[in-house]
């Protein structure tokens, strides 16, 4: 398995490159990308459902920083899960979407908090 302190170092690592980015990503895209750079994934699972599938679920207080953070009802749709991000540890994740481009949110508090459905562990690593 990829080594759990090199995952969250290289998260952490596009995050900064990246955070000022505003194009080229949706959520699910953003974290499929990501993965695959760091060696997690081989291919795109595609949406944020597809992105589940390649995960174990986890509970909050083991997430670590490199698991997977799922929502629902942020837009209308017939999947699952409608926004997914990158935990980044302390309550935060690091997630793209079309309005901020690649930024890093608070999870535990306001629109996320409220949105937020499950945390899980992309199954290569567990």
């Amino acid at each position: 398995a990829f080594p759990r302190a090199d995952l969250g170092a290289a998260v952490l690592e596009f995050a900064h490159a990246n955070i000022a980015s505003k194009t080229g990503f949706d959520c699910s895209g953003f974290v499929g990308y990501v993965m695959m750079q760091s060696g997690v994934w081989s291919s795109h699972p595609g949406s944020c459902d597809g992105v589940a599938s390649k995960c174990t679920k986890v509970s909050m207080s083991s997430a670590q920083p490199g698991d997977i953070v799922f929502f629902k009802g942020t837009y209308r749709t017939s999947h699952t899960y409608s926004h997914v991000g990158i935990y980044l540890g302390n309550g935060q994740m690091i997630h793209a979407s079309s309005s901020n481009g690649i930024s890093i949110d608070k999870i535990t508090s306001g629109y996320w908090a409220k949105h937020y459905s499950s945390i899980a562990r992309p199954s290569t690593l567990m």
